[in-house]
């Protein structure tokens, strides 16, 4: 049997519970037993999955005064705690002899240490690149807990799975820990016709995901603003704008940019012409696989950990860096024949990310220990 820990809700679209919903589909399919423990749960069959009920209007309540009232609010750690404790409460009521594996998306010292006593393996599913990009990236004040959560849990698991071959690298320069790729996927497919790009005066740029300051804002900002071209061009930025991004792009007073809040960004990428992620770390970014999916040519950094191939379905710049920001989204403005190119080709790479492929490798590989 295998015991799935996700401090999320499973099923829930756009997060770690979404991915772990899949996984949990197949292994239905499969007949392989489990036990989920998790935030909430939004899947119809609930057998087996055991969520935080009320306790989870908590957490959402302490995110919820983070986001809006205390940036500087260590929620996760709270969060991280409340479930570590409900994890174990929990454990002494099932048939744990049955239990072989732990498969988690959760970084906990207590947990690991919990579960090594008891002669249990951890399969730990690594979804963000170690702190220590953070750390270089942005200066980021990584709270000790964290940190010791995240080092303690890397060191000690049996075996981690990466969203990326960045995460993998990072993983292996900063902890000598081997880790297997299992990339994500995309929801839908859309395959672009490109009938009037040639003649097309004005291109539309699109970016999609929190518009903070880890998604490299700043410089798609400064390259907008620095390159006059851009003003006979479009740039839509979907997600949940930040204070200090909000202010920036109100005393940059950027034209032709519109910002529309967090909704479904289906519509913007689809009447879109080039997706922009100038990212300082991620896991693997779905917004980019999504993108890729509406035929579309994607400008990213090598910290989205994204399945883009540079001069081919997209180009790859150095983050941090707006020139190149620039030039790359200038190249296509002149080049427009580059748009309908690198598009296809990225449509069809898209393709073979399923979410289907996706979670049948997550559970082969968990099956190899025999669960």
């Amino acid at each position: 049997m295998i015991l799935i820990l996700v401090n999320s809700d499973i099923g829930k679209k756009g997060n770690i519970g979404f991915r772990t919903g899949q996984v949990i589909n197949v292994l239905k399919k499969k007949k392989i037993n489990f036990i989920a423990i998790s935030r909430g749960n939004k899947l119809s069959d609930s057998k087996n999955i055991f969520t935080l009920g009320p306790i989870g209007l908590i957490c959402l309540f302490i995110n919820f005064l983070r986001i809006y009232f205390f940036p500087k609010l260590d929620s996760n750690s709270i969060n991280n705690k409340i479930y570590e404790y409900y994890v174990i409460f929990l454990y002494k009521f099932f048939d744990t002899k049955k239990i072989k594996i732990v498969y988690s998306w959760v970084y906990s010292k207590k947990l690991i240490k919990f579960f090594k006593e008891k002669n249990i393996k951890i399969i730990t599913d690594v979804s963000m690149a170690p702190y220590q990009v953070g750390v270089k990236q942005m200066k980021a004040k990584i709270p000790s807990y964290q940190k010791q959560n995240e080092i303690y849990t890397i060191l000690n698991s049996y075996k981690l799975i990466s969203p990326s071959k960045f995460v993998q690298s990072k993983i292996f320069k900063f902890y000598k820990k081997k880790s297997k790729i299992i990339y994500f996927a995309s929801n839908n497919f859309y395959e672009k016709k490109f009938t009037k790009i040639k003649t097309k005066k004005t291109i539309k740029f699109c970016f999609v995901g929190l518009i903070n300051e880890r998604k490299g804002i700043k410089y798609l900002i400064k390259a907008w603003r620095d390159n006059p071209i851009f003003k006979n061009h479009i740039l839509y930025l979907c997600g949940r704008v930040f204070k200090k991004q909000k202010k920036l792009i109100k005393e940059n007073k950027l034209k032709n940019v519109v910002l529309t809040g967090f909704v479904n960004p289906q519509e913007y990428l689809g009447k879109s012409d080039i997706f922009v992620f100038p990212t300082m770390m991620e896991g693997s970014a779905k917004a980019v696989f999504e993108a890729m999916a509406h035929s579309m040519p994607v400008i990213t950094t090598e910290e989205a950990g994204s399945i883009v191939d540079n001069n081919k379905n997209g180009i790859i710049i150095k983050s941090k860096n707006s020139s190149e920001l620039s030039r790359a989204m200038n190249f296509f403005i002149k080049n427009k024949v580059y748009i309908k190119k690198y598009g296809k080709k990225a449509y069809a790479k898209s393709k073979k990310y399923t979410w289907k492929r996706y979670s049948n490798e997550v559970v082969n590989f968990l099956s190899n220990d025999n669960i």
